[in-house]
């Protein structure tokens, strides 16, 4: 499988994929597309770091820029941590463990708490799920384990301060639709 071209796959789940907002399919894509441009073999947090900081026009990315996160910033990060995924070859996807549990997070929130509220699924969910903050709903994790996290940590990000631009963000923009809204 080309990771320019990953489809997002977990059993049984195909409905859920309906609920994903264009901006989270987008971040995948770019996600995978900056792990091929560094040589990666697989697609992990720090790529969907970098495809979250790309998108450019989600919550997600407005809240990590205004904190001071840049695309250059992240790359220098990424390079210093070098080889982490490159050598990876046994995963039985094209993601690591932990992003792949970062994706599997924003589903499983999804499908549990928020289905009812006819809620569609957008990037915001993931940066979210780097950060841990959706511990409290789901199985909690070791974030710290993610290389997103710690390259966020050493470009020494405040995370309650990009959490709470994060659902400013959220609570001001509008629905795109009457019945619905990103989570």
């Amino acid at each position: 499988m080309v990771k320019s071209q990953i489809c997002i796959k977990f059993p049984g789940e195909d409905a859920l994929l309906s609920w994903l907002k264009p901006d989270y399919q987008e971040v995948i894509a770019l996600a995978a597309k900056m792990s091929d441009r560094l040589g990666h073999n697989v697609v992990g947090t720090e790529h969907l770091l970098l495809g979250l900081i790309l998108q450019q026009t989600s919550i997600a990315a407005q809240a990590l820029k205004s904190v001071g996160v840049t695309l250059e910033k992240t790359l220098t990060e990424v390079e210093k941590i070098t080889n982490l995924n490159t050598n990876h070859r046994n995963f039985e996807s094209s993601f690591t463990p932990n992003a792949k549990e970062v994706i599997a997070k924003t589903l499983v929130f999804y499908r549990d708490i928020n289905k009812s509220l006819d809620q569609f699924i957008g990037s915001e969910s993931i940066l979210l799920a780097i950060l841990g903050k959706q511990e409290i709903i789901v199985q909690p994790t070791n974030y710290t384990n993610y290389t997103a996290v710690k390259i966020l940590q050493n470009l020494e990000i405040n995370f309650l301060e990009l959490t709470t631009q994060i659902l400013q963000l959220y609570m001001k923009e509008p629905d795109s639709d009457e019945n619905s809204s990103a989570i």
